[in-house]
């Protein structure tokens, strides 16, 4: 998101590529992504999610994780640096600035994603919370975008099929030497 805004706020001289990941154009497709999936959970883990930490901590951790599990990062156990973000980000004594601060409701490339001038990779997973219909915002928007949906991968392809994610984006870096 902030790649994105960043390119087409300062057209950045020297920029050769952009690489966007698992990145939506507006919170409010994110969130409607999310919502859509969320549907698919047990009640109980809707119902914590909806309702926040502030009534049960721990019920909404917990629900977190599993819509995480599932749409976040498919690797079991989670890797270690996984483990260690969702405990800062989500964890009892966790700091919520960055989560919130991704939340921010009106935010929104939409209507100028056309302005991004650079050659743009765009990555999704198939079991990815920012599905789809979500990525083809910047597939459709910016002229000669290039997309890679990574079909074994959620939100985190580069832990889940790291050596593919890897190669995909060095051989797209490396098209500009």
């Amino acid at each position: 998101m902030l790649a994105a805004e960043f390119v087409v706020r300062l057209h950045p001289k020297g920029l050769q590529r952009l690489v966007i990941t698992n990145s939506p154009a507006a919170v409010a497709l994110r969130a409607k992504s999310t919502n859509d999936l969320l549907k698919k959970f047990p009640q109980p883990v809707q119902d914590a999610i909806a309702e926040g930490e502030v009534k049960d901590g721990q019920a909404w951790r917990d629900a977190m994780m599993a819509f995480y599990a599932r749409h976040g990062c498919r690797l079991q156990p989670f890797p270690a640096e996984v483990l260690d973000t969702f405990a800062y980000s989500f964890g009892a004594n966790g700091d919520r600035t960055v989560f919130r601060a991704g939340l921010t409701r009106d935010w929104s490339i939409v209507d100028r994603v056309n302005q991004v001038d650079v050659p743009t990779l765009v990555i999704n997973g198939q079991y990815d919370f920012v599905q789809d219909y979500v990525m083809e915002t910047y597939v459709n928007g910016i002229p000669g975008a290039k997309w890679v949906k990574f079909e074994e991968s959620s939100h985190m392809p580069f832990w889940e099929e790291r050596e593919k994610y890897m190669e995909v984006v060095r051989g797209f870096l490396d098209e500009c030497k």
